[in-house]
């Protein structure tokens, strides 16, 4: 094909060696485009069909709605344990989902998490991110990190969860003022 290319349209070697690379490029592009064809058609098999989603979403709702004895009762106790320690507590559950947000005077906030549906289809918490916005919760992509809270919902994974996520919070690093600003303000008061 190169030489027919070459010989119709006249080219010097210059000429020649675009053509050529014109081919090389094209030939790269259609197998590139090929594998991602392949690609698309091999993972077919993983993803959920629509029907399949519903099930699923339905099936999830219902586990949801079967544990909220337990999840009730776990988030009263941190409720109560954290206004005792001086938080704001928001402690919304219902048969349509659940959000549970915290926040203590001279941090970032608030954190928390609420419930959300993946990707994948289980119900899992996302998690509130203190820096960002007070109300959107996101989980990871990676299914195995996410607290499922659905029909693989275990109470001390939970509490466990729960735990994890107060300690962040309560990190240095979401400080609204650093040790250093804390003691300049404490001098400014004091003169």
């Amino acid at each position: 094909m190169f030489t027919v290319l070459s010989g119709k349209f006249e080219l010097n070697l210059h000429g020649s060696k675009r053509v050529m690379q014109a081919l090389c490029i094209k030939e790269v592009e259609m197998s590139s485009w090929d594998r991602v064809t392949q690609l698309v058609e091999a993972s077919k098999d993983f993803i959920l069909t629509e029907e399949e989603r519903e099930l699923m979403l339905k099936a999830e709702q219902s586990a949801y709605e079967n544990n909220l004895a337990q999840i009730t009762e776990v988030l009263s106790i941190v409720e109560e344990k954290l206004k005792n320690l001086g938080f704001w507590v928001e402690n919304k559950v219902s048969n349509k989902g659940m959000r549970f947000r915290f926040s203590l005077a001279g941090y970032y906030g608030p954190g928390g998490f609420s419930t959300i549906y993946h990707i994948s289809g289980p119900l899992v918490l996302g998690v509130i991110n203190p820096a960002g916005d007070p109300i959107a919760s996101f989980y990871s992509n990676d299914i195995d990190q996410c607290l499922l809270v659905g029909e693989d919902f275990d109470k001390n994974n939970f509490e466990k969860f729960i735990l994890t996520e107060i300690e962040t919070y309560l990190q240095p690093e979401n400080l609204i003022t650093s040790k250093e600003q804390y003691d300049r303000f404490r001098a400014l008061l004091t003169n």
